[in-house]
């Protein structure tokens, strides 16, 4: 669930039987792909995630276009744009 803390290395090198190193790299690669948040001191923690939902109809529509908005724009219009710095 989003928030929730993901297993630190000892606890995956135990439970997987591989190595620190891997278990490292594992947790970089969900770091790296936006899955999950790595709190210096704190842990690794599941990301929110919030898809897009696209509704064709009002994307593609006449009056859009004709008002010079964007497809884009159409798709993230109640949603804050939030830059993450160290992705």
């Amino acid at each position: 669930m989003p928030g929730d803390r993901l297993p630190g290395e000892p606890s995956l090198v135990k439970t997987y039987g591989v190595a620190k190193m891997t278990a490292n790299q594992a947790l970089k690669i969900l770091v790296s792909e936006g899955l999950a948040v790595a709190r210096p001191g704190s842990g690794t923690y599941v990301r929110e995630f919030r898809p897009i939902r696209r509704v064709a109809n009002d994307r593609l529509s006449k009056s859009r276009r004709e008002a010079g908005q964007s497809i884009w724009s159409a798709d993230v219009a109640q949603r804050p744009l939030v830059t993450d710095v160290g992705l």
